[in-house]
């Protein structure tokens, strides 16, 4: 008897710990998300401030856009993710660029989280083997088929027949140059491409296109290429984004690896893979490649992003 009672004890102990550190668990990831909620609501309402402001610029608007991603990325580290909903129409600054609709969001659990996004994109890395490959084929005048096909040949399977036949009609883009600045791209639709009040006739979208290089240890990292739509609204979906991101060593002519994501009705595509490496300094460069709805002026468009170089471990 007891020996049944202490055994009765121990497994209350027991549960009575599991549920202090369960909830123990639970206040900390809900301070965590408070903490990130209120960030998040500063940085959305200076973004409100500024595309209503007719003084403002678009550089400005970019500059937001980026700090609204970077506390997302925290977000979904801990399981979080945001819903954005426009609550405006576009507008327009004295320099005649047109500015996003202004936004609200929520944050919900991933869990809870009904993405189209998750269904409809495609992540593939580049194995170890294909590096030699890589160092072949890099810069040269190829389709992004071609490049896909030696690569990321499992995409061949798993990717749409209608999407691979342009892949392989799309000469792939290169660029060898570390100190590129991120950039935006626009595409217009509408019928009437120079009047001079285009909310009026046609629809402007504007894909912020960026790369990021975060270093997690003296011997990982993780890099990122991402493109997201900023107008007519944050993460307005477009019938298709691309992301190749690479991870460079600057004393290296070819890229060390590679990732690649493709996204289908979406307003952001993010391709990102951590990476152990050796000490030296790396940067990350991104393709980007967009598709445009019917009707968009240009209906295609690509771009390079790059990111500033940084040391990892003992240089």
């Amino acid at each position: 008897m007891k020996n049944m009672n202490k055994l009765m004890l121990v497994s209350f102990l027991i549960v009575c710990l599991f549920t202090s550190i369960t909830m123990a668990n639970e206040n900390v990831g809900t301070a965590e998300v408070t903490k990130l909620d209120n960030r998040l609501s500063d940085v959305v309402d200076e973004f409100n401030k500024i595309v209503t402001d007719e003084n403002s610029s678009f550089e400005e608007v970019q500059a937001q856009v980026e700090l609204i991603m970077q506390i997302e990325d925290e977000l979904e580290d801990i399981g979080m993710v945001v819903n954005f909903e426009p609550t405006s129409g576009v507008h327009k600054n004295k320099k005649n660029e047109v500015m996003p609709a202004t936004m609200s969001f929520k944050i919900v659990s991933n869990s809870d989280k009904k993405s189209k996004e998750s269904q409809e994109a495609y992540v593939f890395e580049m194995n170890e083997g294909k590096k030699e490959v890589l160092g072949e084929i890099y810069g040269t005048d190829i389709t992004m088929g071609e490049y896909i096909e030696k690569i990321f040949p499992e995409a061949l399977d798993v990717l749409p027949k209608k999407t691979l036949n342009e892949y392989y009609k799309t000469p792939m883009t290169w660029s060898n140059n570390p100190y590129m600045c991120n950039e935006s791209l626009s595409s217009t639709y509408g019928k009437d491409k120079s009047s001079d009040d285009i909310m009026a006739t046609s629809t402007t979208y504007s894909v912020l296109h960026s790369s990021d290089l975060s270093v997690l240890s003296s011997s990982s990292v993780k890099f990122k290429s991402t493109s997201v739509v900023i107008s007519p609204y944050y993460k307005c979906p477009i019938p298709e984004m691309e992301v190749f991101s690479y991870l460079w060593k600057t004393s290296q002519t070819v890229p060390q690896d590679s990732v690649f994501k493709v996204g289908y009705n979406t307003g952001k595509v993010e391709a990102s893979k951590e990476k152990t490496v050796i000490s030296g300094s790396y940067y990350t460069q991104g393709n980007h490649f967009c598709v445009y709805p019917l009707g968009c002026w240009p209906l295609y468009a690509s771009a390079v992003s790059t990111c500033d170089v940084k040391p990892v471990g003992a240089i």
